[in-house]
């Protein structure tokens, strides 16, 4: 009778292994296909080769039309002491969670000096 308990023992072991396979594999498909799924923000350039230079009188004038938001990437601190006139104060470590909260059809243009 023993040697019948241990034989159900053993013979249920690669069942259980294969209902973890399939778990773990759904779960990976899930994370997946969510991964993709999910709307992407705009991100942040990783370089500055990957940024658009502008020259100080297109960028004044691109904001005197409206097609441009000037963003100050400094500190408050250094906002506090001086910084464009009209310009939105948001801290460079913070742009990336800030983008959603500025206007898609504007340029945004950054400084930090």
């Amino acid at each position: 009778m023993s040697n019948n308990r241990n034989t159900k023992q053993k013979s249920s072991l690669p069942l259980v292994m294969i209902i973890v396979g399939i778990f773990v594999v759904a779960a990976a498909v899930i994370w997946v296909v969510k991964a993709n799924l999910t709307p992407q923000s705009a991100a942040v350039p990783n370089s500055t080769e990957a940024v658009e230079r502008l020259n100080v009188e297109d960028a004044w004038e691109a904001y005197q039309a409206g097609d441009a938001v000037f963003v100050d990437t400094r500190d408050s601190a250094s906002y506090a002491e001086g910084h464009i006139p009209g310009a939105l104060l948001i801290p460079f470590e913070e742009i990336e969670n800030q983008l959603s909260a500025l206007d898609p059809d504007q340029q945004i243009i950054t400084y930090c000096t």
